[in-house]
Order: structure tokens, then sequence, then C-alpha cells
């Protein structure tokens, strides 16, 4: 009678186990996402900036 509740418990448990390793595997893959969108946005600020200061110079001209 507890032989099906255990195998039970183990398929729960590896599936857990399972689980756990797919959100591992999110979370690096989200904290690497997020540091190349960082970059970008850093690109972005810089080319703005680039872009802003090409604009004033040619209106000093």
């Amino acid at each position: 009678m507890l032989k099906p509740f255990s195998e039970q418990l183990r398929t729960l448990n590896s599936n857990i186990q399972k689980l756990n390793a797919s959100f591992d595997k999110q979370q690096a893959n989200f904290e690497r996402l997020e540091k190349r969108v960082d970059e970008h946005d850093r690109r972005l600020d810089r080319h703005h900036e680039r872009i802003k200061s090409l604009f004033e110079k040619g209106e000093k001209e």
C-alpha cells in the first residue's frame, strides 16, 4: 500500500529537482540578457550624447 505512495514521492522529488534546475538555468539566462540590455543602454546613451554634440556643433557654425 505504501509502495505506490513512495514511488509517487520519488517522482515528485525528481520533478521538483528538474524544475529547480530549469529555474536556475532561466535565472542565469535572464541575468545574461539583463547584462546585455544594460550594455546596449549605455551604448545608446553615448550615441545620444555624440549626436547631441554634433547638432550643437552644427548650430554654432
